[in-house]
């Protein structure tokens, strides 16, 4: 994915889980299962935070008709 940097103020309406996830994702492309494990947080509580992140344009689901859906 390409670098991109955060203005300050709308890095600070992110909450430190918002922060790893994007961290994560810096480095590949990932699904909702992997952050799962990664992150040890429940599926229902990434999926929550990916949705955030998706509605403010941080982040992209990409869906290619393939089997997992990657972010």
């Amino acid at each position: 994915m390409g670098e991109f940097e955060i203005p300050q103020e709308e890095l600070r309406k992110l909450s430190s889980t918002k922060i790893k996830i994007l961290q994560s994702l810096k480095e590949r492309q990932k699904t909702l299962s992997e952050l799962s494990r990664e992150l040890e947080l429940s599926k229902s509580t990434v999926h929550t935070h990916l949705n955030d992140l998706c509605e403010a344009g941080f982040v992209r689901r990409l869906n290619d008709n393939h089997k997992w859906v990657y972010y």
